[in-house]
């Protein structure tokens, strides 16, 4: 390869540093941008052996060997090296090798690029990581200790409301009495569950060895799990083409139980169809019911946590269902969404990858 007038002003010009070396290793170019990137001019470095520019990777007066740079496809693909600059600092650099016949003469071209500033986003980047880790787990811990600690006093309270309706049974009361005992086990009743409902939010991140999961045999303890429900509500419940897959089994009978559940909720003559279909890298599943439906402008809603649609006094739960499956899904590494109309049900879509470990 001939440098021409026009490529030589193009190397000139290049952002990255460019220098040309032959078999023993002597620098036969330099460009402008390899000047500034090291602090040395061409005329400081011609003529000298490459290790005055990477002395901890190049012994000094070693003949290069063709084949040891270029083995392993090393020709066009890209190396990270540690530098050293005139005055002695060191960075690291991106070297890009290649073969190159200049003059007639057998020779090597690097291409040279600072990657200083993205090691140091990588390293804040992980050390982010590290913290973010750290603040789940404190946050697993301190959700275990608030469901332990809680649950003892609400369990107090629950009891002792019981026992002060028994104990005035018999005896008269006004109304707002009896309506402010009614009150306190309530609230201390939607507290237990409330606490119950974040202790499992928090741990679905720390269960998450997988293992074939055969989804038919999820539906069906589902199924069973939710048998009153589904008696009382005379549900009907259709499955299609469920296949197996790899993924969390305790996560995947929360995943189909907060859905079937949510459609028995939301529906008085409940029909649910249940079905996957195939693609090329994942399956797409479909949980369809005949409920009341979801207006468009709450589709993203309804998967934040706590966040509900409707009075408690008409519908039960704490609004956390929707928020599990997504990040059970998250994790999986899939996508979960809605589609539906008003008073003419809903169907959730959600995605698990084939190859998932």
């Amino acid at each position: 390869m001939h440098f021409t007038v026009e490529s030589a002003a193009l190397i000139n010009n290049i952002a990255d540093g460019i220098i040309s070396i032959d078999p023993y290793g002597i620098i036969c170019a330099f460009n402008p941008a390899a000047e500034r990137m090291f602090g040395y001019s061409d005329v400081e470095t011609v003529g000298k052996n490459l290790s005055i520019l990477f002395p901890n990777s190049i012994e000094s007066n070693q003949k290069i060997n063709l084949n040891d740079l270029l083995s392993n496809d090393s020709n066009n693909v890209n190396h990270e090296m540690i530098a050293s600059r005139k005055d002695g600092s060191t960075f690291p650099v991106e070297v890009g090798m290649s073969e190159a016949q200049i003059d007639g003469k057998n020779m090597f071209v690097w291409i040279m690029r600072d990657i200083s500033a993205r090691k140091e986003s990588e390293a804040q980047l992980q050390k982010f990581i590290a913290q973010i880790t750290d603040s789940n787990e404190d946050l697993e811990r301190f959700a275990y200790v608030c469901s332990h600690d809680l649950q003892e006093p609400l369990r107090m309270v629950r009891s002792y409301s019981q026992k002060l309706e028994q104990y005035f049974e018999n005896q008269e009361l006004d109304e707002n009495a009896k309506k402010y005992m009614q009150y306190v086990a309530e609230g201390a009743k939607r507290a237990q569950n409330l606490i119950s409902d974040i202790l499992t939010y928090s741990r679905l991140d720390y269960e998450n060895k997988h293992e074939e999961v055969d989804l038919e045999e999820v539906i069906e303890l589902v199924k069973n799990n939710l048998s009153v429900l589904i008696e009382e509500k005379q549900a009907k419940i259709n499955i299609s083409n469920i296949p197996t897959v790899s993924a969390n089994r305790m996560a995947m009978v929360q995943l189909f139980q907060n859905l079937v559940s949510n459609a028995i909720k939301y529906n008085n003559t409940v029909v649910i169809d249940i079905k996957a279909e195939e693609t090329a890298d994942k399956w797409l599943f479909s949980v369809r019911d005949n409920g009341i439906g979801i207006s468009k402008e709450y589709f993203n809603k309804i998967f934040v946590i706590f966040e509900r649609l409707h009075k408690r006094s008409e519908y039960g739960g704490s609004g956390i269902g929707l928020a599990v499956c997504k990040k059970i899904i998250t994790r999986h590494g899939g996508q979960i969404w809605v589609e539906s109309e008003e008073g003419k049900g809903s169907t959730f879509y959600f995605t698990l990858p084939k190859n998932n470990t």
